[in-house]
């Protein structure tokens, strides 16, 4: 998708909430940096709305498109309606390292953070 369609997509939810009240939005489990750049880009068609942008991560390096978490957290530097960035829906035992390999970034943003419980979904377990 490009990134006008994923702001486009993005866009009736954001709308909904800011509408419905919301004080603070929640971008989560976002597995892109690309899709993370839409939404802080969506996110300025609303200059009064704050948000956090956490990333799902697939080890203790990167997030799951492959891009490193490193990398994807300073996308968050680019907008100061961004309050806070981390990741969820990531094993636990990752959550140290990825948190250390972004350490840069904790001076400028607070860390967010609420990995799974460390479950692995198999549609044969369901």
């Amino acid at each position: 998708m490009t990134l006008e369609q994923l702001k486009d997509w993005h866009r009736p939810r954001v709308e909904a909430l800011i509408k419905a009240g919301a004080d603070l939005l929640a971008f989560e489990t976002i597995p892109a940096i690309k899709e993370a750049e839409a939404l802080i880009s969506l996110l300025q068609e609303f200059p009064d709305t704050k948000a956090w942008l956490s990333y799902s991560c697939k080890d203790g390096q990167h997030i799951c498109h492959g891009e490193r978490f490193s990398e994807a957290v300073e996308v968050s530097l680019i907008s100061d309606q961004i309050v806070a960035v981390g990741l969820n829906c990531t094993y636990p035992q990752h959550v140290e390292q990825l948190l250390l390999s972004a350490q840069h970034i904790r001076a400028h943003r607070p860390f967010v953070v609420y990995p799974n419980s460390g479950k692995e979904w198999t549609s044969d377990k369901r």
